[in-house]
């Protein structure tokens, strides 16, 4: 069982590369025979490999012509690149894209609650056939598949896709009553399953692995937690 280190506690919220630098020169003061081993944030201790240092020079090289001069990508990225990692996709692992649906977030700017909102509603999409609009279904059909294979590394989107049928029952409440009984009649007929998988970056166990099964026969709860967020 994986532990939080718990000295990460005790860290103000202050700006942390300022604070490392110089704690790190206050112990080589106390120590100066001390050999350091540098782990904070950013720190590397091997040089680049090959491959990377060519990569690099090739994009210099691009950027220093006019004939392949690039500027800002596009926000979805270069089109290249996705047909790159589609023709990967495709020869490695034998899978084909039919969707792209990108969802905004920054590494500074992020709310991570919408994020995994904004995924578990695009797996009920697909799942049940029908698109969402806010917090309900509307009539406009969509690719549908009696199971999907989630793969994620965030905990929150994780225990959220657990909770799928929380959320499904919280959006038909919001839908119009013919499109309602639709999925109903579609998930009580049919065995919709969400196979989810966590990533764990660990080479032996690289996921951790839970079936949902789609079901609205439970009671319906209250919803708050949605409200704002969905």
């Amino acid at each position: 069982m994986a532990l939080a280190n718990e000295n990460y506690l005790k860290t103000p919220e202050i700006y942390c590369f300022d604070e490392i630098e110089k704690r790190v020169n206050a112990y080589k003061v106390l120590h100066p025979n001390a050999k350091i081993i540098r782990l904070g944030v950013g720190d590397v201790t091997r040089p680049l490999p090959n491959e990377v240092v060519q990569a690099m020079h090739t994009a210099v090289d691009e950027l220093a012509q006019a004939a392949t001069f690039r500027g800002y990508s596009p926000p979805q990225g270069y089109d290249f690149l996705i047909e790159k990692l589609e023709t990967y996709l495709k020869e490695e692992l034998g899978l084909k894209i039919k969707n792209y649906y990108f969802i905004s977030e920054t590494f500074f700017n992020r709310d991570e609650d919408k994020t995994a909102h904004k995924k578990i509603k695009l797996l009920l999409q697909h799942l049940v056939g029908y698109k969402t609009d806010g917090n309900k279904f509307t009539n406009e059909e969509i690719p549908k598949y009696e199971k999907i294979y989630f793969y994620d590394d965030e905990v929150k989107t994780l225990n959220l896709a657990k909770s799928i049928n929380d959320v499904l029952r919280f959006i038909l409440s919001n839908t119009e009553s013919d499109i309602k009984s639709s999925v109903e009649s579609l998930v009580k007929e049919n065995e919709i399953i969400l196979d989810i998988k966590g990533v764990t970056y660990n080479k032996v166990n690289m996921f951790t692995t839970s079936e949902v099964k789609l079901s609205i026969d439970r009671i319906m709860k209250t919803y708050e937690r949605f409200i704002n967020r969905l």
